[in-house]
This record gives C-alpha cells, sequence and structure tokens, in this order.
C-alpha cells in the first residue's frame, strides 16, 4: 500500500471549508457543550483536523520508516481559501480516508477520527446527491 503525506495546507484547507459549517457538524461531535454558540464547535473541528493531520503522518512514518516526518500541530491562524466545492473536499477527504483506512495500525484512529471522518464523508456525499437537479425533481411515492 502507499500512503500520501498530505500537506499541512491540505488540512488547513479542509478546516476552512469545514469551518462555516460549525454548527450544523455539531451532531458527528456528539452536540458538546457550546456547540450553539458562534464559533462554538471551532475548538472540536480543530481537534478533529490536527487528530487527522497526526494520523496521516504517524500512518506515514510507520509506512515509510526511512523518511519519518515530525508529528506536530497545525497552525490554524495561517489563512486559507476553502475548497470552492463539496466536490473538492470529498475527494480529499476520500484519499485520507484510503490512508487511514488500508492501514492496519491503531494509529489510524486517533480519538476516534476515523469514525467522524467516514460520517463526514457520508454527509457531505449526501449534500452533494442532494444539489443534483434529477435528485430535487425524483417522485419518490
Amino acid at each position: 500500500m502507499s500512503v500520501t503525506l498530505y500537506s499541512e495546507k491540505k488540512f488547513l484547507e479542509i478546516y476552512e471549508t469545514l469551518k462555516p459549517e460549525g454548527r450544523d457538524l455539531a451532531w458527528l461531535f456528539g452536540y458538546p457543550d457550546g456547540w450553539d454558540k458562534p464559533d462554538g464547535m471551532n475548538y472540536y473541528l480543530k481537534n478533529f483536523i490536527n487528530d487527522l493531520y497526526r494520523a496521516n503522518a504517524i500512518t506515514w512514518n510507520r509506512q515509510y520508516p526511512n523518511d519519518i516526518q515530525k508529528i506536530d500541530v497545525l497552525d490554524f491562524s495561517k489563512r486559507l481559501l476553502p475548497y470552492k466545492n463539496l466536490h473538492e473536499l470529498y475527494k480529499s477527504l476520500q484519499g485520507l480516508r484510503y490512508n487511514l483506512c488500508d492501514n492496519d495500525g491503531e494509529e489510524s484512529d486517533l480519538n476516534n477520527c476515523l469514525d467522524r471522518l467516514n460520517r463526514l464523508i457520508d454527509h457531505i456525499a449526501l449534500k452533494i446527491i442532494q444539489e443534483i437537479p434529477t435528485y430535487q425533481n425524483a417522485n419518490t411515492w
């Protein structure tokens, strides 16, 4: 299996894309304290994105022990533009899932981040499907 080491920039783009969704993603974290306050989900989103970032680096280091990468914390003070659309976000999250799921080590699931990632990918896929005109116009009865 090959592993892609995503850059810090990629994880910050994921964060910037998810940040406006804030309250809509509270279910992903079990509706934690303060989720309904302005920016109340930022803390949880940052921790989740950091866990994914670290899990990706740990997976890389396990796969390529001769090319060990430093595992650090993301610098969220760097402002990046979010993805242009949900399709870009979805594709990045799928690639990340491939890196973490196809690795048999426990490091791929720091703080339950893999389960959250899978549920987030399903959520994004549903949003993409719901934007398709044929879906919107479909008769279900």
